[in-house]
Protein backbone atom coordinates (compact mmCIF):
# COMPACT_ATOMS: atom_id res chain seq x y z
CA UNK A 1 0.00 0.00 0.00
CA UNK A 2 1.11 3.49 -0.72
CA UNK A 3 1.17 6.17 1.97
CA UNK A 4 -1.62 8.03 0.16
CA UNK A 5 -3.85 4.96 0.35
CA UNK A 6 -3.24 4.64 4.08
CA UNK A 7 -3.98 8.30 4.76
CA UNK A 8 -7.13 8.11 2.62
CA UNK A 9 -8.32 5.01 4.51
CA UNK A 10 -7.66 6.68 7.87
CA UNK A 11 -9.47 9.85 6.81
CA UNK A 12 -12.48 7.89 5.55
CA UNK A 13 -12.62 5.86 8.76
CA UNK A 14 -12.52 9.01 10.89
CA UNK A 15 -15.24 10.70 8.84
CA UNK A 16 -17.48 7.63 8.95
CA UNK A 17 -16.91 7.10 12.68
CA UNK A 18 -17.45 10.79 13.37
CA UNK A 19 -20.76 10.79 11.52
CA UNK A 20 -21.94 7.71 13.42
CA UNK A 21 -20.90 9.32 16.69
CA UNK A 22 -22.76 12.53 15.78
CA UNK A 23 -25.95 10.63 14.94
CA UNK A 24 -25.72 8.61 18.16
CA UNK A 25 -25.24 11.82 20.16
CA UNK A 26 -28.23 13.50 18.50
CA UNK A 27 -30.44 10.47 19.13
CA UNK A 28 -29.29 10.32 22.75
CA UNK A 29 -30.08 14.04 23.24
CA UNK A 30 -33.59 13.93 21.74
CA UNK A 31 -35.27 12.73 25.00
CA UNK A 32 -33.97 15.85 26.74
CA UNK A 33 -35.53 18.01 24.04
CA UNK A 34 -38.80 16.06 24.24
CA UNK A 35 -38.87 16.69 27.99
CA UNK A 36 -38.21 20.40 27.51
CA UNK A 37 -40.91 20.54 24.83
CA UNK A 38 -43.46 18.99 27.17
CA UNK A 39 -42.44 21.16 30.12
CA UNK A 40 -42.72 24.37 28.12
CA UNK A 41 -45.98 23.34 26.44
CA UNK A 42 -47.66 22.18 29.65
CA UNK A 43 -46.30 25.19 31.56
CA UNK A 44 -48.59 27.54 29.62
CA UNK A 45 -51.30 27.76 32.35
CA UNK A 46 -48.63 28.65 34.93
CA UNK A 47 -47.24 31.38 32.68
CA UNK A 48 -50.72 32.80 32.09
CA UNK A 49 -51.42 32.82 35.85
CA UNK A 50 -48.12 34.58 36.46
CA UNK A 51 -48.88 37.17 33.78
CA UNK A 52 -52.25 38.02 35.33
CA UNK A 53 -50.49 39.01 38.55
CA UNK A 54 -47.87 41.07 36.72
CA UNK A 55 -48.62 44.77 37.21
CA UNK A 56 -46.32 46.13 34.52
CA UNK A 57 -47.87 45.56 31.10
CA UNK A 58 -44.57 45.88 29.20
CA UNK A 59 -42.96 43.35 31.52
CA UNK A 60 -45.83 40.94 30.99
CA UNK A 61 -45.57 41.30 27.23
CA UNK A 62 -41.82 40.68 27.28
CA UNK A 63 -42.32 37.66 29.55
CA UNK A 64 -45.03 36.23 27.27
CA UNK A 65 -43.08 36.79 24.05
CA UNK A 66 -39.91 35.25 25.49
CA UNK A 67 -41.92 32.24 26.70
CA UNK A 68 -43.53 31.79 23.27
CA UNK A 69 -40.16 32.14 21.55
CA UNK A 70 -38.49 29.55 23.80
CA UNK A 71 -41.42 27.11 23.58
CA UNK A 72 -41.68 27.22 19.81
CA UNK A 73 -37.91 27.24 19.27
CA UNK A 74 -37.48 24.10 21.36
CA UNK A 75 -40.34 22.49 19.43
CA UNK A 76 -38.75 23.30 16.06
CA UNK A 77 -35.27 22.24 17.21
CA UNK A 78 -36.68 18.94 18.47
CA UNK A 79 -38.31 18.31 15.11
CA UNK A 80 -35.14 19.32 13.25
CA UNK A 81 -33.12 16.79 15.22
CA UNK A 82 -35.85 14.14 14.83
CA UNK A 83 -35.47 14.57 11.06
CA UNK A 84 -32.69 11.96 11.29
CA UNK A 85 -35.44 9.31 11.54
CA UNK A 86 -36.69 10.20 8.06
CA UNK A 87 -33.32 9.54 6.40
CA UNK A 88 -33.39 5.91 5.19
CA UNK A 89 -29.63 5.47 4.74
CA UNK A 90 -29.02 6.50 8.35
CA UNK A 91 -31.90 4.50 9.84
CA UNK A 92 -30.92 1.30 8.05
CA UNK A 93 -27.31 1.46 9.20
CA UNK A 94 -27.76 2.52 12.83
CA UNK A 95 -29.37 1.13 15.95
CA UNK A 96 -32.07 3.77 16.45
CA UNK A 97 -35.32 3.54 18.43
CA UNK A 98 -37.99 1.68 16.48
CA UNK A 99 -40.76 4.15 17.29
CA UNK A 100 -38.61 7.21 16.61
CA UNK A 101 -40.23 7.96 13.24
CA UNK A 102 -43.71 7.75 14.79
CA UNK A 103 -42.73 10.20 17.51
CA UNK A 104 -41.31 12.58 14.91
CA UNK A 105 -44.55 12.27 12.94
CA UNK A 106 -46.58 13.17 16.06
CA UNK A 107 -44.32 16.17 16.55
CA UNK A 108 -44.85 17.21 12.93
CA UNK A 109 -48.63 16.94 13.40
CA UNK A 110 -48.41 19.03 16.59
CA UNK A 111 -46.46 21.67 14.66
CA UNK A 112 -49.12 21.60 11.94
CA UNK A 113 -51.85 22.14 14.56
CA UNK A 114 -49.88 25.03 16.06
CA UNK A 115 -49.43 26.62 12.64
CA UNK A 116 -52.99 26.16 11.43
CA UNK A 117 -54.92 26.97 14.61
CA UNK A 118 -54.52 29.42 17.47
CA UNK A 119 -53.31 27.02 20.14
CA UNK A 120 -52.86 29.75 22.75
CA UNK A 121 -56.45 30.98 22.41
CA UNK A 122 -58.41 27.85 21.44
CA UNK A 123 -58.62 25.24 24.23
CA UNK A 124 -59.53 22.43 21.81
CA UNK A 125 -56.47 23.13 19.67
CA UNK A 126 -54.35 23.21 22.84
CA UNK A 127 -55.72 19.80 23.84
CA UNK A 128 -55.04 18.34 20.39
CA UNK A 129 -51.47 19.67 20.41
CA UNK A 130 -50.97 18.38 23.95
CA UNK A 131 -52.28 14.93 23.03
CA UNK A 132 -49.98 14.76 20.01
CA UNK A 133 -46.94 15.90 22.02
CA UNK A 134 -47.62 13.46 24.87
CA UNK A 135 -48.15 10.63 22.37
CA UNK A 136 -44.93 11.47 20.56
CA UNK A 137 -42.92 11.71 23.77
CA UNK A 138 -44.35 8.40 24.96
CA UNK A 139 -43.54 6.70 21.67
CA UNK A 140 -39.95 7.89 21.78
Amino acid sequence: MKPDDVSTAITNALVQGGSQWMIATIVAFIPVLWTMTLILHLGRPYVLRTLRRCGLRLGADVWWMSYILMRDAVLVITFALCWVFFLPNIVSGSALPITGPLSALCLLLALAVKLSRRVDDDINAFRIATALLVTGATLY
